[in-house]
């Protein structure tokens, strides 16, 4: 499970990238938008195959986690490219907590 543990650290720094923007009233850097989905999705997919393999607990709970953040990222990508806005600060910022606690559940699980 390293992988997706990696991966996701990755997309994190991406994910700051747009976070900041989004805080400043910003546009959001697309290149930076597309990088972080899909390094997330890749990661997802990853966590998902490997809850269904081994069914460990935590690993299954961090799965959950991962996609409820990755739900918020859809979420937050729709008001950016469908509406064209910028997204509302207050999900700007709760998307990325959901986000680190799954990678949190991810860590522990791969200790």
């Amino acid at each position: 499970m390293a992988a997706p543990i990696v991966i996701i650290i990755i997309s994190a720094l991406f994910g700051l990238h747009i976070l900041t923007n989004i805080l400043q009233n910003k546009i959001t850097p697309k290149v930076s938008v597309v990088i972080h989905g899909s390094l997330n999705a890749i990661a997802l997919i990853l966590v998902i195959v490997g809850a269904a393999r081994i069914g460990a607990g935590l690993l299954t709970a961090s799965m959950i986690v991962l996609i409820v953040a990755a739900l918020g990222g859809f979420y937050l990508l729709s008001i950016d490219i469908g509406k064209k806005q910028i997204p509302p600060k207050t999900f700007a910022i709760v998307h990325p907590i959901i986000g680190v606690i799954g990678l949190i559940l991810l860590i522990i699980y791969a200790a």
